[in-house]
């Protein structure tokens, strides 16, 4: 997906949305490391040649290959999270959160640990906070 030739125009609103997705914990750490990248690359530009922009355009088009799947990974984890409050039985529930858990950062999982208290899931007995957080992976 080309967006065409990254400008000195461009470099401010770019940094500015790229620095609100770095900070943003609901994205997956690589997305969030993707955005740093971009964000240092802009920084680092020096004179308004091609050349200057080069690591600009190599980091926002991994992170315009990435993007898709992030968006995937939170859609995946929604329609999970939506099924917690329906799941009755033990194997159900280990399923879904064995699917799930891989989906969701670090602050998601804390708050996936206070939707299960609420309705009326052990959390405690999953350990969900000893899970990796988000991968870039979809199962």
């Amino acid at each position: 997906m080309s967006q065409g030739p990254i400008t000195a125009n461009d470099l401010p609103r770019i940094r500015r949305e790229m620095c609100g997705h770095a900070d943003n914990e609901d994205f997956s750490d690589s997305l969030r490391s993707i955005c740093r990248q971009i964000v240092t690359a802009i920084d680092s530009v020096q004179g308004d040649t091609r050349a200057a922009y080069a690591d600009v355009e190599k980091s926002f088009d991994a992170f315009v290959a990435a993007w898709p799947m992030e968006l995937k990974r939170i859609e995946r984890a929604k329609e999970l999270l939506d099924r917690i409050p329906h799941l009755k039985d033990d194997q159900s529930i280990r399923q879904v959160l064995g699917e799930l858990a891989p989906l969701l950062t670090t602050k998601w999982k804390l708050n996936l640990v206070v939707m299960l208290k609420r309705v009326g899931i052990e959390a405690d007995k999953y350990d969900l906070v000893n899970l990796p957080a988000a991968s870039d992976r979809l199962h």
